[in-house]
């Protein structure tokens, strides 16, 4: 939430409606599509769009510089002093016979003493906390909801620590008496993921029943049974399972299992496709992305195979060195955390792309060294939560429009996984050519039309990813 109280951040970045017309107008062959190799495509996004579209913030840039030192102030304010805030009476995102009331509070003496006044905003509303603890009504809000501000004053009026979150509580039946209360905020996090609250979006209901978002309390939510052909081919090849009896020796000429191959393979593949949820769901919640979302793009990539290498592609998620340098350049915490860990804070505070290119490049290459291991699924779901950041710059500096306002929340995430697949170019592109069309707010079968021949894959990515992480059948 910490992006609405930087008006630096926003800039205005222009193509011209020549360039979109250039680039519907290019196409390829399906042969040459099939035989795209993404490293080509990343290459061409530094070089077509370096310092336009999805440039990366510069050293100085005033949003990286106010990010970074507000994440040191609040770091070390929060290490002196607690601030929380709770849900009283209403579980978010369900309806509920009451008014929502939230607590706000220091918590602890030791940390009361350190601090001065509490103070709750409200739009024009603002509520002094009396011995640093209030619990405050929510008020009735329209579809665009409210920001909730709160912080912690020194005696002197210094704010210590500041917090946000964006609320909308609705009346949802005729007696007036049944509200319907949504929050999103890194103090909220379930059932909304890091994503929505980057976009400070509300997914609407019937989001939240969508497969793929549906939660996974244990390893077991995220068991599959596919018969995924490739992963069958390995397992043959590297004598996991012995085939011999299938005629064709279980495979086929291009590596994957052949039908009797998968028979075969079935209960090593279904043994082999589900050994990693504990690690994948702990990864994911730990950052706050969907389980089923890295699991599916973990199936579509690899099928859960650890040492694929295609061209300069590794691992379970085919990371690639411009991939780690997306993640660290738009992921500050997981860059800062890395990144002090082999070198001092001062050199780190001025972000990713403030560092020496040596000191680029080694960090870069510590991320690559968990290609196929377990803790590559970290590496994963980062490069989401980063992907969420990347999102949200394309699309409010291409249309000057806050994302809520361009895409729903499903389709902002076919963007950041069309950005996983196929680089921040692809998709900046089609959203700067549909936004010249519309100017509007459009639906995804508008928007996809725009997608580049060269990255076509992007339009079907979410879906593909989606699907294998949250359906389980046997093919």
């Amino acid at each position: 939430m910490s992006r609405l109280f930087h008006p630096g951040y926003r800039r205005l970045l222009f193509l011209d409606l020549l360039l979109c017309m250039v680039l519907q107008s290019f196409s390829l062959s399906p042969a040459h599509i099939e035989q795209f190799d993404r490293s080509l495509l990343t290459n061409r996004d530094s070089l077509f769009f370096e310092d336009r579209i999805h440039a990366a913030p510069e050293p100085g840039d005033l949003y990286v510089e106010q990010a970074l030192l507000q994440d040191s102030r609040e770091l070390q304010a929060e290490q002196s002093i607690s601030l929380e805030v709770q849900l009283l009476n209403c579980q978010a995102w369900e309806n509920c016979n009451a008014n929502p009331q939230v607590e706000f509070a220091i918590k602890g003496e030791e940390h009361r003493s350190l601090a001065g006044p509490l103070i709750v905003q409200i739009g024009a509303d603002r509520i002094n906390c009396d011995n640093q603890f209030c619990i405050v009504d929510m008020p009735l809000t329209n579809d665009a909801g409210e920001i909730v501000n709160y912080w912690v004053e020194s005696l002197d009026g210094t704010v210590l620590i500041f917090k946000s979150f964006k609320m909308r509580n609705r009346i949802v039946d005729m007696n007036a008496s049944l509200h319907y209360f949504e929050v999103i905020g890194d103090d909220f996090p379930y059932p909304i993921d890091v994503c929505a609250n980057v976009w400070e979006i509300f997914p609407d209901e019937s989001d939240l029943k969508l497969p793929w978002l549906r939660k996974a309390v244990s390893a077991d939510d995220l068991n599959t049974d596919v018969d995924y052909a490739l992963l069958a081919g390995k397992l043959i090849w590297y004598g996991y399972v012995d085939a011999r009896a299938c005629s064709d020796g279980g495979m086929l000429a291009n590596g994957s299992a052949s039908t009797c191959g998968i028979e075969m393979t079935r209960e090593k593949l279904i043994e082999w496709q589900n050994k990693y949820n504990q690690q994948i769901l702990e990864s994911a919640n730990q950052i706050d992305i969907p389980p089923r979302v890295v699991k599916g793009l973990v199936a579509q990539e690899s099928q859960f195979w650890p040492d694929w290498k295609n061209g300069n592609e590794y691992g379970y998620g085919m990371i690639s060195d411009l991939g780690m340098d997306m993640l660290l350049t738009w992921n500050t915490d997981f860059f800062l955390k890395l990144c002090m860990t082999y070198y001092p804070k001062s050199t780190c505070m001025g972000g990713y792309s403030s560092l020496p290119l040596d000191k680029q490049s080694f960090l870069r290459g510590v991320c690559l060294a968990d290609a196929g291991t377990e803790e590559e699924f970290q590496i994963i779901a980062n490069a989401l939560k980063a992907g969420c950041y990347q999102t949200l710059r394309l699309v409010e500096n291409i249309t000057d429009e806050l994302p809520e306002n361009v895409f729903t929340y499903t389709d902002l995430w076919r963007i950041n996984l069309g950005i996983y697949n196929t680089g921040a170019g692809c998709m900046g592109e089609a959203i700067e050519c549909a936004w010249e069309e519309y100017d509007r707010a459009m639906t995804w079968e508008e928007f996809v039309q725009y997608i580049p021949a060269y990255c076509t894959n992007a339009a079907t990515y979410f879906d593909k990813v989606t699907y294998y992480g949250s359906v389980t059948l046997d093919q």
